[in-house]
């Protein structure tokens, strides 16, 4: 099962903290993401032949509020319409160390308020949508506010119709929305939907998306990434890499002005030594000969792992992730390391051109966000966490445990 609403380090620590914590209200409930089942990588919705695309989510369970009790101060606590999905289309892309914010009104922060969930000095207006200036004008409604969703499987079935008219042309990126304050948390949807009013190229922006990646790689191996584009011909994509640490946050070409040819691409970063042992980020600029740009970004982080790659002694004691290849030599030893095995899963990359609902083309497997923010922390945090196996995991815990720095607003 993949999960698309990943768990920041901040939540899991709060989680793992939680006997010795005391929050009002239901602060360490689980929030349930929306989930979306591998979406194609590139859906195109042609609005003169019909301007609404419709796609599918699932939930990994029902989640509805607890019945009312005074006495209780878990159900006090809630708002009234707490516990809900909503669902969003940005006209970009964000990086993993820029989360969304955690607010979409002033009003919802009004009712957290009458709740007595959070204290509003503690809010900042960049934590806000309807005041944040960077995503002014590229944030859009696919539900509304006073139609929020329940969390239940009969609501989930029904899918969501999104009405695309009056959206500018371009690529766009869907997030879901749980909507259960303080905490509520962003869902990413693998891929990304070009809004057009013609089969003319040149009348829209390029648009490109990233498949899952493998959240992690050996020092001296190099990782391939691949993903899909609509654009006209003659376009080039650039790939760069940055640290996530806010400190070091430079984006570093590794790939510059290279050709694409058809509708599907691939990058190869290979990690600079100075990376070893660090955690990078990575994004994909595609310009076409109009200078239209559109930019993505990996789904998952990527650990780079000191030691043993294909190339090297993969069973050494330098890295700890097991490798199935290595021989027990006697009790208590372990292989460590493998180049191989992936922390995460894509499929092939594909596309699809919808009139009123997506297709079951190719398609990606789909990467996570979750964005947190609160009463003790005005800003938030956000990961694009894999699904994957152990390696994922173990990468999680240790990240969470050496206290890796995500971006505050």
């Amino acid at each position: 099962m993949r999960f698309h609403g990943g768990l920041c380090g901040a939540t899991i620590a709060l989680l793992l903290l939680a006997p010795s914590l005391a929050r009002a209200g239901d602060g360490l409930h689980p929030r349930t993401p929306a989930l979306f089942e591998n979406p194609p990588c590139m859906t195109i919705v042609n609005r003169s032949v019909d301007p609404v695309l419709h796609f599918e989510y699932t939930i990994p369970y029902e989640d509805l509020k607890p019945v009312y009790n005074p006495d209780d101060p878990a159900t006090w606590h809630e708002v009234d319409d707490g516990r809900t999905h909503q669902f969003f289309a940005f006209c970009r892309d964000h990086d993993p160390q820029n989360p969304l914010p955690n607010w979409i009104t002033w009003a919802d922060v009004d009712k957290a308020v009458a709740k007595d969930l959070i204290d509003p000095m503690n809010i900042p207006d960049s934590d806000v949508f309807e005041t944040n200036a960077d995503w002014k004008d590229c944030w859009f409604r696919i539900t509304a506010d006073d139609d929020r969703r329940l969390i239940t499987f009969a609501e989930a079935a029904k899918g969501v119709d999104w009405d695309t008219t009056g959206l500018p042309v371009g690529g766009h990126v869907v997030e879901g929305y749980t909507w259960e304050p303080w905490i509520n948390i962003w869902s990413f949807r693998t891929g990304v939907v070009k809004v057009v009013d013609s089969d003319d190229l040149a009348a829209s922006p390029p648009a490109l998306a990233l498949e899952d990646n493998q959240d992690y790689t050996y020092a001296g191996e190099a990782l391939p990434m691949s993903g899909c584009y609509s654009a006209v011909d003659g376009a080039t994509i650039t790939a760069y890499w940055s640290f996530t640490d806010i400190d070091k946050l430079e984006w570093v070409p590794f790939l510059t002005d290279e050709p694409v040819d058809g509708d599907l691409f691939e990058v190869v970063f290979d990690p600079p030594i100075e990376t070893t042992g660090e955690t990078v980020m990575i994004r994909v600029d595609i310009t076409d000969p109009m200078d239209r740009q559109a930019t993505t970004y990996a789904n998952f982080t990527v650990t780079v792992i000191e030691g043993g790659g294909s190339d090297s002694d993969s069973c050494g004691e330098s890295s700890f992730i097991s490798n199935p290849d290595c021989e027990t030599t006697g009790a208590g030893s372990s292989g460590g390391g493998s180049s191989g095995g992936g922390g995460s899963s894509g499929g092939s990359a594909g596309t699809s051109a919808a009139s009123g609902s997506s297709s079951g083309a190719a398609s990606t497997g789909g990467g996570a966000s979750a964005t947190t923010g609160g009463e003790d922390d005005a800003g938030s945090c956000a990961c694009r966490s894999g699904s994957g196996g152990a390696p994922g995991l173990a990468l999680l815990a240790l990240l969470a445990l050496r206290g890796r720095r995500r971006r505050v607003d």
